[in-house]
């Protein structure tokens, strides 16, 4: 059985098409691959960021705890002056200081109780954007596992068409020592 050229041609023109076909999957596998690579530096990112936020939370509160530290000492100072004072004084005097000392107290109060609110403010301000950068990070994690089985889809088809290129291959081949 002899194969006219006609034949060969067309088991060439559909080699050449496959080759094409192989090379099409090749770059889609290449743009997956690179894909998956600016995924990753991207989540390495917003990793670096969630660090860095909560490197400010945590100098954030060892501020606010040396700022309580201090106006405790410095108001524990304050009171210690008027104890004095109304030990030096005459029973009268004693009740006026006294009632300025409550009135001091009530307002350091307020004020603490002011900062506490706002740091915690803050606190919660930064704790919802780490957990919101914490979802993103799972859904860019969710893409690269999408984008991973998809590529091992992309490299199983194109084994399949590897493996048909070549029996194509063999076959043209054996037409072609069974014409000469």
């Amino acid at each position: 059985m002899c194969v006219d050229n006609e034949q060969i041609g067309a088991l060439h023109t559909e080699n050449n098409r496959e080759r094409m076909v192989n090379d099409s999957k090749q770059m889609d596998i290449d743009m997956v691959r690179a894909q998956l690579s600016r995924s990753e530096d991207v989540r390495s990112k917003q990793e670096a960021e969630i660090l860095e936020q909560q490197t400010k939370i945590n100098e954030i509160h060892k501020n606010y705890q040396e700022q309580m530290n201090e106006k405790e000492d410095q108001h524990q100072s304050h009171v210690l002056e008027v104890i004095d004072l109304n030990q030096k004084h005459m029973q009268a005097m004693m009740t006026k200081h006294q009632t300025e000392l409550n009135h001091e107290t009530i307002h350091f109060n307020k004020k603490s109780n002011e900062q506490k609110r706002a740091h915690d403010t803050s606190e919660n301000q930064l704790q919802a954007l780490c957990n919101r950068q914490q979802i993103h990070i799972s859904g860019l994690e969710d893409d690269v596992r999408k984008l991973r089985s998809e590529l091992d889809e992309t490299l199983t088809d194109k084994q399949s068409l590897q493996k048909e290129v070549m029996t194509s291959s063999d076959y043209i081949v054996a037409v072609q020592e069974k014409c000469y």
